[in-house]
């Protein structure tokens, strides 16, 4: 087998762990993975359509992540995260161990 191949099962296991992603972060960091994975494989073997769909598809994954980055930061900035963490410190605390 050659490294080409090995280069295209992997980004192949990559697109298929996208679908089994329950989040988007995760999603998106296995979408950018798969991508790379893709333009390679296509470079490699001369399949130019695949490298296209996939430099189309690589900064769309790395907007999205950024974007729900910057949406879980904001969230606790909000102090969401904090009142969370609070309620179960306090919830912990109260029990009679």
């Amino acid at each position: 087998m050659t490294y080409a191949q090995w280069i295209g099962y992997i980004a192949a296991s990559l697109g298929i762990l996208t679908f089994a992603m329950q989040t988007m972060i995760p999603l998106r960091i296995t979408g950018i993975g798969h991508s790379l994975g893709q333009i390679a494989f296509g470079f490699l073997t001369g399949i130019y359509p695949v490298v296209i769909q996939h430099l189309i598809l690589f900064p769309l994954n790395g907007l999205r992540d950024v974007q729900a980055n910057q949406g879980s930061q904001d969230r606790c900035r909000r102090k969401s995260c904090s009142r969370v963490a609070d309620s179960v410190y306090d919830k912990a605390r109260n029990q009679s161990w």
